[in-house]
């Protein structure tokens, strides 16, 4: 998988019936095409592809299609990224230059990435499936599209043994490829085999038959033993032998140990960094436990990364782990609705209070520092009289002097503590704005945890089509 940019910003075409009343994007649209970007920007591609995938079948904007031809550039699937972008530069609409332009280029990046298989099988009407999944039955209207690389062929029909073809098929290339049948003396039998390792190759009887994941079960005479593996470099092969039934399916789980001791020259190492520290990690369907650093050793090529914690969606990850060399990969879960709601409540609260603390400790720092201020005025000028007073104890009669006296007296004395209180209280108000823009600036911001819904996606006006005359919608984004 090659890095691809980040998502970028596009106006969208979508067609609609000759009608004037044009249904507005659902609610439901906007939440999913969110639900995609909130994925794609966390890694979760398979994620993102799926919300995209559901927001266009609500909502047909060209945007969404943008993001998913993204998404599926980095799982790999080139296929598909392929159609997505020939179906954004079909109608464009307003796309931005640079952002066709960038469709463009891509569309050229995937076209080489993809192969093309033309299939044939010495029985008519049987059913191909290439890597498991169903393209059609022979004869083929056209060959079949796909990623550059190792696939398998499987051709299937009642009354036949299974065939399959193993071939190798560069980008670019039309590869030719046939399968031959040979009928079967009894019903065939089938086996379903289960394993969470990617890119595993499944063997029967020494031939290759399938690459997982497996998206079906695969065919075997009845009443002989067999030999299932699963193979893949730096894991021991896993093994399973059986005998199976006329028209009997079973079910076998191979799940191959990794090879420790070719780690230092078959593997590499993925570095992990959880934003959610108590996280748990699963790799290829396996728990497991990170060390201070973050560190897993593992044999190099595609693994498969799920992240799970009560009150988060599990993010699912695909990661590519080099020969000998290291990826780090952030790991950032994404709250559900409820948790959602009670981080921004969290956040919201922590914020009003850090505000709270600023502005009404600002108010008592002020009070107290004017009243500082103001009473050592007071005491400054009760003791100048309470000693001019002292120095000249003739200018008034004894009871009037005694009196007066005693007035600056406790007039000093009151202006000392209200000294001492207005200091405590400017001190206070002091701590407290402090404090306050502690909680400001190391506070959560409650926006980040909000599902950014941009309507600015879904601004439409309508527009008449070139083709046929029909009405359609145009987005600004």
């Amino acid at each position: 998988m090659r890095a691809v940019g980040s998502l970028a910003v596009a106006a969208v075409v979508a067609m609609a019936t000759p009608r004037v009343a044009l249904a507005q994007p659902t609610e439901e649209a906007k939440q999913l095409f969110a639900e995609g970007n909130e994925r794609y920007l966390r890694g979760d591609y398979l994620g993102a592809a799926d919300a995209y995938r559901r927001a266009y079948g609500l909502a047909r904007y060209r945007v969404i299609l943008f993001n998913l031809g993204r998404a599926y550039e980095h799982l790999g699937r080139p296929v598909e990224a392929v159609d997505a972008y020939r179906r954004v530069l079909a109608a464009p609409g307003k796309l931005e230059p640079a952002h066709e332009e960038a469709a463009r280029q891509s569309l050229v990046e995937q076209q080489k990435l993809v192969a093309e298989l033309s299939i044939s099988c010495n029985v008519d009407g049987a059913t191909i499936r290439v890597d498991g999944e169903e393209v059609g039955a022979v004869p083929l209207a056209a060959p079949v599209k796909v990623a550059s690389g190792r696939v398998v062929v499987e051709a299937t029909r009642e009354g036949f043994v299974a065939g399959y073809h193993a071939v190798e098929a560069p980008g670019g290339t039309v590869v030719p490829v046939v399968v031959e049948l040979v009928e079967a003396a009894a019903r065939l039998a089938q086996i379903r085999v289960l394993s969470d390792l990617p890119a595993a190759e499944v063997w029967i009887d020494g031939r290759l038959v399938a690459i997982t994941p497996l998206r079906s079960t695969l065919s075997v005479t009845p009443d002989e033993a067999h030999r299932v593996e699963l193979r893949r470099p730096g894991y021991r092969t896993a093994v399973e032998t059986l005998t199976l039934g006329a028209g009997t399916t079973t079910e076998i789980e191979l799940t191959p140990e990794i090879r420790r001791d070719a780690l230092p020259s078959e593997g590499g190492t993925l570095a992990l960094t959880l934003v959610q520290e108590d996280a748990s990690i699963l790799v290829d369907g396996v728990r497991r436990e990170l060390g201070a650093d973050g560190v897993l050793r593992l044999p190099a090529g595609r693994h498969e990364l799920t992240a799970e914690r009560s009150g988060y969606d599990a993010l699912r990850l695909e990661v590519e782990v080099p020969v000998r060399d290291r990826v780090t990969v952030t790991v950032d879960l994404i709250p559900t609705p409820e948790t959602r709601a009670s981080l921004i409540d969290e956040a919201e609260m922590d914020r009003g209070l850090g505000w709270g603390l600023t502005l009404g400790g600002g108010a008592l720092l002020g009070a107290g520092t004017g009243l500082l201020v103001w009473s050592l005025g007071q005491r400054a000028q009760a003791s100048d009289d309470f000693d001019d007073l002292k120095a000249h104890p003739d200018l008034v009669n004894k009871d009037a002097y005694d009196q007066r006296l005693f007035d600056l007296g406790a007039k000093k004395d009151a202006m000392t503590g209200l000294t001492v209180g207005s200091s405590i209280g400017a001190a206070v108000g002091l701590a407290g704005v402090v404090t306050g823009v502690v909680f400001i600036a190391t506070g959560e911001d409650p926006e980040q945890y909000r599902l950014t819904v941009d309507d600015g996606v879904f601004a439409v006006e309508p527009v008449i089509s070139p083709v046929g005359g029909f009405f359609g919608l145009r987005g600004r984004f």
